[in-house]
Protein backbone atom coordinates (compact mmCIF):
# COMPACT_ATOMS: atom_id res chain seq x y z
CA UNK A 1 0.00 0.00 0.00
CA UNK A 2 1.06 3.35 -0.73
CA UNK A 3 1.88 6.01 1.57
CA UNK A 4 -0.76 8.86 2.23
CA UNK A 5 1.65 11.45 0.90
CA UNK A 6 4.44 11.12 -1.77
CA UNK A 7 6.26 14.38 -3.26
CA UNK A 8 8.90 12.87 -6.02
CA UNK A 9 11.93 15.04 -6.79
CA UNK A 10 12.38 14.26 -10.91
CA UNK A 11 14.76 17.15 -11.45
CA UNK A 12 18.32 16.15 -11.23
CA UNK A 13 19.50 18.37 -8.18
CA UNK A 14 18.25 18.39 -4.66
CA UNK A 15 15.12 20.37 -3.92
CA UNK A 16 14.42 21.87 -0.61
CA UNK A 17 10.31 21.70 -0.45
CA UNK A 18 7.48 23.08 1.88
CA UNK A 19 4.81 20.35 2.07
CA UNK A 20 1.30 21.36 2.89
CA UNK A 21 -1.86 19.19 3.58
CA UNK A 22 -5.25 20.76 5.01
CA UNK A 23 -9.09 19.38 5.31
CA UNK A 24 -12.02 21.07 3.94
CA UNK A 25 -12.01 23.13 7.12
CA UNK A 26 -8.82 24.30 7.35
CA UNK A 27 -7.45 22.24 9.40
CA UNK A 28 -3.56 21.14 9.03
CA UNK A 29 -3.08 17.80 8.27
CA UNK A 30 0.95 17.76 7.59
CA UNK A 31 3.38 20.70 7.18
CA UNK A 32 7.15 19.81 6.72
CA UNK A 33 9.78 21.73 5.07
CA UNK A 34 12.12 18.82 3.61
CA UNK A 35 15.14 18.33 1.46
CA UNK A 36 14.81 15.50 -1.25
CA UNK A 37 17.25 14.30 -3.31
CA UNK A 38 17.40 13.65 -7.08
CA UNK A 39 15.23 11.13 -8.19
CA UNK A 40 14.33 10.36 -4.35
CA UNK A 41 11.34 11.27 -2.82
CA UNK A 42 9.61 12.39 0.70
CA UNK A 43 6.46 10.44 1.88
CA UNK A 44 4.27 10.62 4.82
CA UNK A 45 1.76 8.47 6.26
CA UNK A 46 -1.07 8.30 8.45
CA UNK A 47 -2.11 12.18 7.71
CA UNK A 48 -5.14 11.62 5.09
CA UNK A 49 -8.54 11.56 7.13
CA UNK A 50 -10.77 7.86 6.27
CA UNK A 51 -12.79 10.27 3.43
CA UNK A 52 -13.56 14.06 2.72
CA UNK A 53 -12.01 16.87 0.76
CA UNK A 54 -7.87 17.94 1.37
CA UNK A 55 -5.96 20.34 -0.44
CA UNK A 56 -2.30 19.63 -0.99
CA UNK A 57 0.31 22.00 -1.80
CA UNK A 58 3.91 21.65 -2.64
CA UNK A 59 6.16 24.40 -2.75
CA UNK A 60 10.01 24.16 -4.16
CA UNK A 61 12.49 26.72 -3.19
CA UNK A 62 13.28 28.81 -6.06
CA UNK A 63 11.02 26.93 -7.84
CA UNK A 64 7.56 26.20 -8.89
CA UNK A 65 4.24 26.68 -6.70
CA UNK A 66 1.60 24.02 -6.74
CA UNK A 67 -1.59 22.99 -4.79
CA UNK A 68 -4.56 20.56 -5.87
CA UNK A 69 -7.88 19.73 -4.05
CA UNK A 70 -8.80 16.03 -3.77
CA UNK A 71 -11.39 14.03 -2.44
CA UNK A 72 -10.27 11.38 -0.43
CA UNK A 73 -11.16 7.50 0.65
CA UNK A 74 -9.45 5.33 2.98
CA UNK A 75 -6.90 3.50 0.44
CA UNK A 76 -5.82 7.02 -0.93
CA UNK A 77 -2.49 8.51 -2.04
CA UNK A 78 -1.84 11.53 -3.15
CA UNK A 79 1.10 11.88 -4.98
CA UNK A 80 3.08 14.88 -6.46
CA UNK A 81 5.79 15.51 -8.84
CA UNK A 82 8.66 18.07 -8.94
CA UNK A 83 9.48 18.26 -12.55
CA UNK A 84 12.10 21.78 -13.28
CA UNK A 85 9.15 24.64 -13.96
CA UNK A 86 6.52 22.91 -12.42
CA UNK A 87 4.57 20.08 -10.28
CA UNK A 88 2.04 17.45 -11.32
CA UNK A 89 -0.43 16.07 -9.19
CA UNK A 90 -1.65 12.08 -8.92
CA UNK A 91 -4.01 9.81 -7.13
CA UNK A 92 -2.59 6.63 -6.61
Amino acid sequence: MNPDVVVFNRTDVERTVDVTLVDSSGEELLAASTTIAPDDAFERDDVLPSSGQVTLAVAVENGPTAEREFDVSDDSSLQARIDEDDVEFDEA
